[in-house]
């Protein structure tokens, strides 16, 4: 990997590639793409928050800083956690665009993709409730990215540079981690779906019947279970086997090209079927740095020889350390997925169990510390209860409302779309981590009972602000889970509901702590 070749802009290669030069270089066209898509990605990201700057993310709204971090654990930290006010939010969003603007036309480019993998990470870990797997792996792009010259062509640090021909193709450390973090992605998303679920194909099912987050062309798809349990079986083998394929030395580009194809198929799917925020986008970019450079040539009409498509591979000298904090980054990661996915499946004694887990621990905080912990999962445990929630108040004029939706209809009553019931993504991913469900930590209770407090609250003086003639005297947050009935997705009653869980009441019983 650290072997040096580098030839004269405009030569053509004396001898083929080698094994590692065809696994692990990328093209700097892809990496100027990855800029350019990731910039644009944080910026929506952000304009998509704007709306919400004071409920998710000050304390002023749902959950306050020393909630977050409670709930989080030790190792994280968030620049808004410096000052919870909604000003300050407001001011770290500019300067995140900023920043974002500044990659995306490739200015100062090391700096601005330093500065936006630490106030990304501190955006998404001032409210953790609201984070998606695309937002992991959209910190994880900028993550890589510092080590990987993105600004080699189409930036102004490229138009400013005297010489503007050079290596087409990058091979480092950088490149290889690059590559290999999407890889992981799919093989530990994988191997973390080997379960009954998905093994006996009904995981597709289960989630297509799971309202809260289905669009109507999922609830279109879920009337084809036999369609459903192809996809989950061909989905599952697809992110096992596919990371592995693509890196088989002489067949990679094939397998890479396949696989390129079926999942951006696949995540287009996704988006088209599901509400799951960016993922599919921030997803369907990240393939980008597989594209050879074969390919970039025929797209843009440059012929390899000649001086406008040097095919030449780069090492840059004076890269050691910068190497060697990749190296150190890749083997942690790789560290990092296969002890979150085995300690809890290990057959060990208990003190080694115990040692096992302290193992974990520590590398888990490391990860926090360097905003570079991740755990793809995607549904490893598919959605079993389909839930909705009810926001019921009592007014001063004694009509019943319900609060959320604004709607005067009868409470205890199944929306009729509960999907339309949540006003956008983010709504969506808050109330779902909230929700009781095997994955909720013991220890956390009592943090989700005081965000749940904190959130009918919100609810509740959002009404009165809007209605100060007609104000709120008591009002409840009751959560419904109803068990997805396989057998009864093709049978026109709707399954019983099961009894609501209280969440939260106003006014509060006297006694009761904030």
């Amino acid at each position: 990997m650290n072997e040096e070749r580098v030839e004269e802009p405009g030569a053509i290669p004396s001898k083929p590639p080698g094994v590692l030069q065809e696994l692990f270089s990328v093209d700097v066209r892809s990496l100027a793409v990855l800029r350019i898509g990731i910039a644009l990605l944080v910026m929506v990201d952000l304009a998509r928050r704007i709306e919400w700057t004071r409920l998710f993310h000050s304390d002023y709204g749902v959950l306050t800083a020393s909630q977050a971090s409670e709930f989080l654990g030790p190792g994280y930290w968030s620049l808004y956690w410096l000052n919870g006010s909604p000003w300050f939010a407001s001011t770290l969003f500019v300067v995140t665009g900023l920043a974002a603007a500044g990659l995306l036309v490739g200015y100062q480019t090391r700096w601005m993709t330093a500065a936006c993998l630490v106030l990304v990470w501190s955006l998404q870990i001032c409210n953790p409730m609201i984070l998606t797997a695309g937002h992991i792996l959209m910190r994880m792009m900028l993550f890589w990215m510092l080590f990987l010259p993105v600004a080699t062509v189409w930036s102004v640090d490229a138009s400013r540079r005297k010489r503007q021909v050079g290596p087409r193709q990058i091979l480092s450390m950088g490149s290889a981690a690059i590559l290999l973090q999407i890889a992981y992605m799919y093989f530990f998303s994988g191997l973390a779906k080997w379960n009954p679920y998905w093994t006996g194909g009904s995981a597709l099912q289960y989630a297509m019947n799971f309202e809260m987050y289905v669009k109507p062309a999922g609830q279109w798809l879920a009337q084809y279970p036999d369609w459903l349990q192809f996809l989950t079986l061909l989905t599952l083998a697809a992110e096992i086997l596919g990371p592995v394929l693509m890196f088989i030395p002489r067949c990679s580009g094939w397998f890479r090209g396949f696989f390129m194809g079926f999942f951006w198929l696949l995540h287009l799917s996704i988006w088209l079927t599901m509400s799951i925020g960016l993922f599919s986008m921030v997803a369907m970019l990240a393939w980008v740095v597989f594209i050879p450079t074969e390919i970039w040539n025929v797209l843009l009409g440059e012929r390899a020889g000649t001086r406008s498509a040097p095919q030449v591979m780069a090492v840059r000298r004076g890269k050691w350390f910068s190497g060697g904090i990749a190296t150190v980054f890749l083997v942690y990661i790789t560290l990092q997925n296969i002890l979150f996915l085995f300690p809890q499946k290990s057959n060990l004694t208990e003190a080694s169990t115990s040692q096992t887990q302290e193992a974990a621990d520590a590398v888990e905080i490391f990860g926090r510390i360097t905003m570079t912990i991740q755990q793809f999962r995607m549904f490893d445990t598919p959605p079993l209860y389909d839930p909705w929630y009810e926001y019921g108040a009592t007014l001063m004029d004694g009509r019943q409302v319900e609060l959320f939706t604004g709607l005067f209809t009868p409470l205890g009553q199944r929306p009729e779309s509960v999907y339309d019931a949540m006003q956008n993504q983010y709504w969506r991913r808050f109330h779902w981590g909230l929700t009781t469900h095997p994955s909720n930590p013991p220890d956390k209770i009592q943090v989700y009972e005081q965000i749940r407090q904190r959130l009918l609250l919100e609810i509740v003086e959002r009404w009165n602000d809007r209605n100060p003639n007609n104000p709120v005297v008591t009002a409840w947050l009751k959560c419904y889970l109803e068990p997805i009935e396989l057998d009864r997705v093709d049978s026109e009653e709707p399954p019983a509901a099961t009894q609501p869980i209280l969440w939260a009441s106003y006014p509060r019983p006297s006694g009761d702590s904030p």
